[in-house]
């Protein structure tokens, strides 16, 4: 079984070293102007994706929460250098959270670090300014999860000790809390949920430490306090070959089977680790209660992707389950799935003028394999080890399949923007490293 990938190759750079990565809702809420839209025309021509335009971005609004009124249409006018945290530009029919300066007389401008915000890739920052603004009361909004990204669920206790009263609210399926308040101000907020410790570190605010913090109500009537709890289950186990020997270097991945790893379904990577170079042992750590799988990943080593312990396929994999918080489950071997001489093959897509497509997203499959869209793209990377003997192939993602299969590769546009046709390659088996270029067609005007 050659396992499925789905890899988002996008120029929209990360938050790291950005101002923006700071801002939460209670933040966006006091903006003047305020709403989501959708995109009727980007402003920017359908090869230029990645460039910003002196004309002016349309929207219609669709949701209105200060500022407009839905079913407005509003030209918002792109900013020339909005920095690392965004692309420059929209896409056509994609719907937006937009935070625009409004410098008077109708007019609107992307504000740096604000702008490109799609609504289907900050659900949780949506879902917080929503809640605020349906809500009657000054509020604490918020998430729980365990560390390394799984939702905690349901059941944890929150509790907020400000102006003489004690207020609490438990989380909802998602791991969302809202706690209701008097009145705005500053609220010493903690979270209770044994037998599991509160991590230090928070996303999006890693200065604020302790199991207890200070959280601040605006003058809106908004807080936000995010809260990530620590495990202390772990799974241990080896990577074998054919002959029982250690399998040094491995890569194992687990699948977390009861509860979301956000943004992620159930069912879907939530950890990998590298085996030990020398003994191919492999640890687990921080693995909250629940079900799982473990699969090996061989990269370039020759060999077939297994899951534990011995299946080309989930139906066939063995689930490792965790009972209680403190277990430690060992003995989790591993055998190496069968040999496969392997090659490298690198896409880089590209518009009919030339210019790379910065927004592709693939799905890379081989024949007779699960082809889901959703998995997590685990040895398929932008700037994936090329091998050494081709150091001249250009730019793109790439990846090692077995030489013996045939691999299906599809591309989208990762933010929805309507192409021409359904993009697909086809890659023959046959030895030797593979290199193809897919040149793709939008509709946008």
């Amino acid at each position: 079984m050659f396992r499925s990938w789905i890899l988002a190759f996008a120029a929209a750079p990360t938050a790291l070293g950005c101002t923006c990565a700071n801002f939460t809702a209670c933040d966006l809420v006091l903006r003047d102007v305020l709403f989501i839209g959708d995109v009727i025309d980007p402003g920017v021509k359908p090869s230029q994706i990645s460039q910003s335009s002196s004309r002016p971005a349309r929207f219609r609004v669709t949701e209105a929460f200060r500022g407009v009124r839905k079913g407005d249409t509003i030209d918002l006018q792109l900013a020339a250098d909005l920095g690392p945290c965004t692309s420059g530009s929209y896409f056509e029919g994609r719907s937006y959270l937009v935070v625009p300066h409004a410098p008077g007389g109708g007019k609107y401008e992307d504000v740096r670090c604000m702008a490109q915000t799609d609504v289907a890739g900050h659900g949780r920052l949506i879902q917080q300014i929503q809640e605020h603004f349906a809500a009657s009361s000054p509020h604490i909004l918020g998430f729980v999860w365990f560390v390394r990204s799984h939702s905690v669920g349901p059941g944890a206790l929150v509790t907020a000790l400000g102006k003489g009263k004690l207020y609490s609210g438990r989380t909802r399926d998602d791991g969302s809390f809202r706690i209701d308040v008097l009145e705005p101000g500053t609220y010493y907020t903690t979270v209770l949920h044994p037998p599991f410790a509160l991590s230090t570190q928070i996303w999006r605010r890693p200065w604020t430490a302790g199991p207890i913090r200070a959280t601040e109500v605006n003058e809106l009537g908004c807080g936000i306090e995010n809260f990530e709890l620590i495990a202390t289950s772990s799974i241990r186990g080896t990577v074998l070959d054919g002959a029982s020997r250690p399998m040094p270097g491995a890569l194992v991945g687990l699948i977390d089977l009861d509860r979301p790893a956000s943004p992620a379904p159930r069912g879907q990577w939530v950890q990998e680790v590298t085996a030990n170079p020398r003994t191919g042992a492999f640890h687990f750590r921080n693995v909250p209660p629940g079900k799982y799988l473990a699969q090996y990943i061989p990269g370039e080593r020759p060999f077939e992707p297994v899951y534990y312990p011995d299946s080309a396929t989930r139906a066939g994999a063995k689930v490792i389950t965790i009972a209680r918080d403190g277990a430690r489950i060992a003995g989790i071997n591993i055998a190496a799935g069968k040999r496969a001489p392997m090659r490298y093959i690198k896409i880089h897509p590209r518009w009919l003028d030339g210019e790379p497509m910065a927004t592709a997203e693939f799905t890379v499959f081989g024949s007779g394999d699960h082809s889901d869209d959703r998995w997590r793209p685990y040895s398929v990377h932008p700037d994936g080890a090329a091998p050494k003997d081709d150091p001249t192939s250009p730019p793109g993602i790439g990846f090692w399949a077995p030489a013996s299969r045939t691999i299906h590769i599809k591309v989208k546009d990762r933010y929805g923007r309507p192409l021409k046709e359904r993009y697909a390659l086809e890659i023959p088996p046959g030895p030797g490293h593979v290199t193809r270029e897919i040149v793709v067609e939008s509709l946008a005007r």
